[in-house]
């Protein structure tokens, strides 16, 4: 029992900077687009590191996917 909880909180660690990560990306989506609304994020790999496809939609109707890396960047839309 003591081994799986040492392997969960492990595992916990070694996610950790993943969903930090995602929350980063967001914030300079949100900080570089003022307009946009986030719909939908989904997570793909790409290169064996997480990227976050993020729909956005605009007052005008209109919707963007954005790719963000592990580290907020862009990558492609």
């Amino acid at each position: 029992m003591k081994k799986i909880l040492i392997t969960i909180f492990a595992i916990g660690i070694l996610l950790s900077p993943i969903f930090i990560s995602r929350q980063n990306a967001i914030s300079n989506l949100k900080r570089n687009s003022s307009s946009c609304t986030i719909e939908k994020v989904t997570v793909i790999w790409f290169q064996l590191s997480p990227h976050w496809k993020i729909t956005c939609s605009y007052a005008n109707n209109s919707k963007h996917d954005v790719v963000l890396d592990i580290f907020g960047n862009f990558e492609a839309g």
